[in-house]
């Protein structure tokens, strides 16, 4: 369990530790605080939270989950200048929030999620999720760099972002359905994304080897990745201008896995024959129940476990 930490930075001391339901007043203090646009990054609202929500947040350490406080010395005394922790939302999954003053970002939104992904990793947790509006630069910027993935959702203007809690890639949690479809490019180009969630499949995104990432794809290295060890099909949707395209196709032609690989119509000349049969074509114009039979048949196909449990369950 993380214990009372005091930075020195910029010739200031902030404290970190544990949240407690003492911290009720003033963590209601420091959301009072925020500006709006703050409070919408974090709340998807401009509106202040209830009592009863930070009551809740406060007692996540109770269920399973960990809320942090970074505080420092003012005039006035003590004040919040960042809270971050994350709740237990699946048997192997955290959802993380945070908020910092902005007179105090920089490093401590960094150095919190470091605290949070290692706290979460000690209590047996594979990843840590966040839903981050798509117009919050400067986390996504973070988050792209520590190599993240991303689930489809409904709302174009906000993204569910997922971590790894060990490695350079996220995994698949545990709870997520088979099949289980990685697309290696953006999370629309497959129109059966939007189906996903319904019980026949999970879809998992990453947005490709050099997006923002602080270090290289591990399957260009020929290193294993989480993703793709834990899907059953793999979406090559990369553009063929794309950074890393040819270099991802040459990856996947040397491994021998029996994984089918689903590649964009303008890829076909560019993949490798050593791909042979795992390749199969994607049509970008097929409707959402097409795509998703298409792919579903190229892993039964290929006798991939996920396969094999999408036709049992279409048999019933």
């Amino acid at each position: 369990m993380v214990e009372l930490q005091q930075i020195a930075v910029g010739g200031r001391t902030t404290t970190i530790r544990p949240a407690t339901p003492a911290d009720l007043d003033a963590l209601e203090a420091h959301y009072q605080s925020l500006p709006a646009e703050d409070l919408r990054r974090r709340f998807l609202s401009t509106f202040w939270p209830r009592r009863s929500f930070i009551e809740r947040w406060l007692g996540q350490g109770e269920r399973g989950g960990l809320v942090l406080l970074a505080l420092e010395a003012g005039p006035d005394g003590e004040r919040i200048v960042a809270d971050a922790g994350f709740a237990l939302v699946g048997s192997d999954v955290g959802e993380f929030a945070m908020t910092v003053v902005p007179d105090r970002r920089g490093w401590l939104g960094p150095y919190l999620l470091d605290v949070l992904v290692e706290q979460a990793h000690e209590l047996g947790l594979s990843v840590l999720t966040a839903e981050i509006l798509a117009s919050n630069a400067g986390m996504l910027s973070l988050l792209w760099s520590r190599g993240c993935a991303l689930r489809p959702s409904q709302d174009a203007t906000v993204l569910e972002v997922l971590i790894g809690t060990a490695g350079s890639t996220p995994t698949w949690p545990a709870d997520d359905p088979h099949p289980r479809v990685l697309i290696e490019g953006p999370v629309s180009a497959w129109p059966g994304s939007t189906l996903a969630g319904q019980g026949s499949h999970a879809v998992l995104a990453c947005p490709g080897p050099h997006a923002g990432r602080s270090h290289r794809c591990p399957l260009l290295d020929g290193r294993s990745c989480a993703l793709l060890e834990g899907a059953d099909a793999v979406l090559v949707a990369l553009g063929p201008t794309a950074a890393g395209c040819d270099e991802l196709l040459a990856a996947h032609a040397t491994r021998d896995d029996g994984r089918p690989v689903g590649l964009r119509r303008d890829l076909r000349s560019r993949a490798p024959d050593r791909l042979g049969r795992r390749a199969f074509h994607l049509d970008p114009m097929a409707s959402p129940a097409e795509a998703t039979t298409t792919v579903h048949a190229a892993i039964a196909a290929a006798g991939r476990s996920g396969g094999r449990q999408a036709e049992a369950r279409s048999s019933r």
